[in-house]
């Protein structure tokens, strides 16, 4: 079963608008690391670890979760990988939420 059979059609109705903010979320991140700014990164990962589960994506929320980690740990090279992984992951959402 995919994520948007399991979704209510309320929520479902939700999904474009969620995926266009995350994609808002990325351009952030993408800003913040090159400001070197860390706690930014961690707090707008910290929002797709808990909201990524409450839309169904826990592929978003396992990002974020990882995201955050690396934030906190200043870790450049994987905050860069797992921006990466994130806008793949929201591109993915967004061409199958159109299928």
């Amino acid at each position: 079963m995919d994520s948007k059979s399991r979704l209510s059609k309320e929520v479902l109705g939700l999904v474009p608008g969620y995926l266009q903010r995350r994609a808002e979320d990325i351009l952030r991140l993408r800003e913040s690391i090159a400001a070197g700014d860390y706690d930014q990164i961690a707090s707008i990962a910290h929002k797709l670890k808990g909201n990524g589960a409450a839309f169904g994506f826990p592929d978003i929320s396992r990002t974020g979760a990882d995201l955050e980690k690396a934030a906190k740990d200043r870790n450049e090279t994987r905050t860069l990988i797992l921006i990466e992984n994130l806008n793949g992951e929201v591109l993915k959402l967004k061409r199958d939420s159109h299928a």
